[in-house]
């Protein structure tokens, strides 16, 4: 009877305390705040598709099947002899590298203004593939620009290491 009598009294003390109602006040406010922070979570989880990602594994589950064919055909139009044939294919990936850059959140409208606002550690061949972009911006700026079938090659193949690092393609 003792027991029951002490937590009975421990409860009454409790109650009428305004350090315990403070306490409980500031928990309760804590509990609210951690239930919207983990709503905003979760819907950004749902806003931005990574919920897709978590439950299914995948990095790139829409566009990586996508991406793999259009660097297959480029590497193919690589093996042409016609040189604008070369050049679409640069143009081709570049527009792939600038696409996965986007879905993965870097800033800018270009492929140039996302790559320079990469820090050196977020691409391995991050000044590789901005050499690339220059040969690319001269591609697109310069009609009569000529191109290498070699050159083209080391180009597409900057941009591909670069999409086989945030496995895009294979």
């Amino acid at each position: 009877m003792e027991i029951i009598e002490f937590i009975d009294n421990i409860n009454n003390m409790l109650e009428t305390s305004f350090m315990f109602r403070a306490f409980k006040f500031i928990l309760g406010f804590y509990l609210i705040i951690i239930a919207i922070t983990v709503g905003l979570m979760l819907w950004r989880l749902v806003k931005v598709g990574y919920f897709i990602l978590l439950q299914t594994g995948q990095e790139f589950p829409l566009t990586k099947g996508k991406m793999q064919e259009s660097w297959e055909e480029s590497q193919e139009r690589l093996k042409t002899s016609d040189p604008d044939e070369w050049k679409a294919a640069v143009l081709e990936v570049a527009n792939m590298l600038g696409e996965i850059l986007r879905i993965v959140g870097y800033k800018g409208e270009t492929l140039g203004e996302r790559l320079n606002n990469m820090l050196p550690n977020q691409l391995e061949n991050l000044e590789q593939a901005k050499e690339a972009n220059k040969i690319k911006n001269k591609i697109v700026q310069d009609e009569a620009f000529t191109i290498t079938r070699e050159e083209a090659r080391q180009v597409t193949e900057a941009f591909g290491e670069s999409l086989r690092y945030f496995e895009a393609i294979n």
